[in-house]
């Protein structure tokens, strides 16, 4: 038995609240009157732009549509909610008999009005000043309605807050900003690829243009559109600089590894000859060949480094391949500085004629770069393989859609 009224207690709780609720929709509301600062305001067609701490009022009236709806629309709290400051706020409820509620307060507490005859009307005054704030262009809700069983069914009050002088002041940054990369796309054509990085400052002048064509004639909402994409791509070309600036190293590292490679390479001819015409004693051949060893060791972690540079290279990673290629180069210079020095001394024990060892040392093999490069990157798998993969999971995350912004 027990049981049985705990059952029956646990159905009334969820019966009795539903019994009580009659939900309404938009369809039970005539189209609300609007007016702001004394001008109509029309759903989807009024654009208002007002300077920050400028006084506003909204006038707002909400009727019943049928005189059915007009006793279904009472008996719930209207609660209106701004985002102006000091916002102040007076309503006046009208019912279809005549009487009428005056009152101030952001919750409009709308009576049961069957005796009434319903609702006739809800009228809304809101006064308040527009707010200060940290962007050129903000939307804000002026005036928001959440009817109790219903939720927000009526048509928002929304206008924007401009900032001129920081709209203003945005357009010129965008345009220094042009200037600047146009300057490093002169500086670096036909050092690197620049192709895409022109296509993206290209897209980023004509929005520019259209921007601050649209500012100085006050269609502020396609200004700021026209200098959101200016920056979206503005802000791809910084980032194409910076793989512009990486791929420009990665032909210069490739370059100097190739030349070090050489130099190696004949030091390596050097001491088979040394060691084969017996022209200096054994400790100081050993002291060399283990000089020369540090240095191909040295190398060969410059190859590995190179191998792992051109994987950031591959997946978009500029800044990650920017430095790495930066500190190759370094130490490529230190290590051909100590090849060059061994290269010289070892010169001094041989007598070299055209006709001889020199033509030998041209015949060299050469070295496979790419198989070099492939080992190295072997070598350093396990480091490779992480770097790619976290860095890849972070352009992915970074990735935007482009094409939408043209």
């Amino acid at each position: 038995m027990k049981r049985f009224f705990l059952i029956v207690l646990s159905l009334l709780l969820f019966i009795i609240p539903v019994l009580g609720a009659e939900t309404v929709t938009r369809d039970n509301y005539a189209e609300p009157i609007i007016k702001v600062n004394n001008e109509s305001y029309i759903l989807n067609e009024t654009v208002l732009i007002f300077n920050e701490n400028k006084f506003v009022w909204i006038d707002y009236l909400i009727e019943p549509k049928t005189d059915e709806d007009a006793k279904k629309i009472d008996d719930r709290n209207y609660d209106i909610s701004t985002e102006l400051n000091n916002a102040k706020l007076e309503y006046r409820i009208v019912f279809k008999n005549g009487a009428s509620i005056s009152k101030s307060d952001f919750t409009i507490d709308v009576p049961d009005a069957d005796e009434l005859d319903g609702v006739d009307r809800i009228e809304i005054n809101l006064t308040g000043y527009t707010p200060s704030i940290d962007e050129r262009l903000k939307e804000i809700f002026a005036l928001r309605i959440r009817i109790q069983d219903g939720g927000y069914i009526l048509p928002d009050v929304k206008m924007y807050i401009i900032d001129l002088n920081m709209f203003s002041n945005d357009i010129d940054k965008a345009k220094d900003k042009l200037n600047e990369l146009n300057d490093f796309l002169v500086n670096y054509t036909g050092k690197a690829d620049v192709s895409t990085l022109k296509d993206y400052l290209d897209c980023a002048k004509e929005n520019i243009t259209l921007a601050e064509d649209n500012f100085e004639n006050e269609d502020y909402i396609y200004a700021e559109e026209k200098l959101k994409n200016a920056e979206f791509w503005l802000e791809k070309a910084e980032e194409e600089k910076i793989g512009v600036e990486a791929r420009y190293l990665y032909s210069e590292a490739d370059r100097n590894i190739k030349d070090l490679g050489n130099i190696l390479s004949k030091i390596e001819a050097y001491l088979e000859e040394i060691e084969e015409k017996n022209l200096m004693n054994t400790s100081t051949l050993i002291d060399y060949k283990t000089n020369y060893s540090g240095l191909k060791n040295r190398f060969d972690s410059l190859a590995s480094d190179l191998a792992i540079a051109k994987g950031y290279l591959n997946i978009g990673s500029y800044e990650d391949a920017k430095s790495k290629l930066e500190k190759v180069l370094r130490d490529i210079s230190d290590v051909r500085n100590d090849a060059e020095r061994l290269l010289n001394e070892l010169s001094s024990y041989l007598e070299v004629t055209p006709t001889t060892r020199q033509s030998s040392w041209i015949k060299l093999p050469e070295m496979d770069w790419e198989v070099l490069r492939f080992y190295a990157g072997i070598a350093g798998g396990v480091l490779v393989a992480l770097a790619l993969i976290t860095i890849g999971v972070r352009r992915y995350l970074r990735r935007r859609k482009w094409d939408e912004l043209k």
